[in-house]
């Protein structure tokens, strides 16, 4: 099994994005007691600032579906009382019309 996870990828893809990280090599000893060099990236205040105001967009937009979700689902719960109401009215006045 490998010990390891993709974060090269995930570094490339904030870069593509705007961000400007850095990486600092250092000396390690893995897990299996080889020597290695990982990556250890550093996020400058600039690009936290940013990470912060994708954050608070993104919280934004999901703050505003949940309200249009529940919106719809008042929505749906009025009509699923209204509509059997109407029905139920209808029914009545058709009686009413078949007792004259």
């Amino acid at each position: 099994m490998a010990g390891c996870a993709n974060g090269p990828a995930l570094v490339s893809d904030l870069r593509d994005r705007g961000l400007t990280i850095d990486c600092d090599r250092i000396h390690f000893i893995d897990r299996d007691g080889k020597d290695c060099r990982p990556g250890v990236y550093h996020l400058s205040e600039g690009d936290r600032r940013k990470i912060h105001q994708w954050q608070a967009k993104e919280d934004s937009e999901v703050a505003r579906h949940e309200k249009n979700t529940r919106t719809n689902r008042d929505a749906r719960e009025r009509r699923a009382t209204v509509i059997p109401a109407a029905a139920a009215v209808q029914s009545q006045l058709a009686d009413e019309e078949h007792a004259c």
